[in-house]
């Protein structure tokens, strides 16, 4: 769809579709405000159809920012696996890899956590001593 013939119109879409209340782009394209008129418009069948043109604009043009911003990373993370592999430090090309394997959304990190409440007043002294004991175990190693 083209832009509109009636440019106060046209405004009225482009702010509708970058996020405005129907009232403030009623204002902001040069109407007076009245809030029933804006409705009004809004419930236009062009207006709709227009606005909704704009909103796919607006995704697309999102979307490819997006997809140009992952592709631009990537690369420079590809850049700097291949300087660090050239250098002989493959610990990190190593780090570059998986970088790129995670922002490529191919590495999924997963962590099991499990935690059982136990009553500490109905164990027994033996009991509670070695839980407390396999607890400290656990930070010693966390560290």
């Amino acid at each position: 769809m083209p832009v509109l013939e009636n440019a106060r119109q046209e405004l009225f879409c482009q702010y509708l579709s970058s996020g405005m209340s129907q009232i403030e782009a009623y204002e902001k394209a040069g109407y007076k405000p009245d809030r029933a008129h804006a409705a009004a418009l809004a419930a236009k069948s062009i207006i709709s159809q227009r606005v909704r043109e704009l909103l796919q604009r607006n995704v697309t043009a999102r979307d490819e920012q997006v997809a140009m911003s992952v592709a631009q990373g990537l690369e420079e993370l590809e850049a700097a696996r291949a300087g660090a592999m050239e250098a002989g430090r493959f610990n990190d090309a190593i780090a570059a890899t998986v970088a790129k394997l995670k922002a490529a959304g191919l590495w999924i990190e997963k962590s099991e956590r499990t935690s059982v409440r136990v009553d500490a007043s109905k164990l027994s002294d033996e009991e509670l001593a070695a839980r407390i004991m396999a607890d400290q175990d656990t930070d010693k190693q966390l560290q």
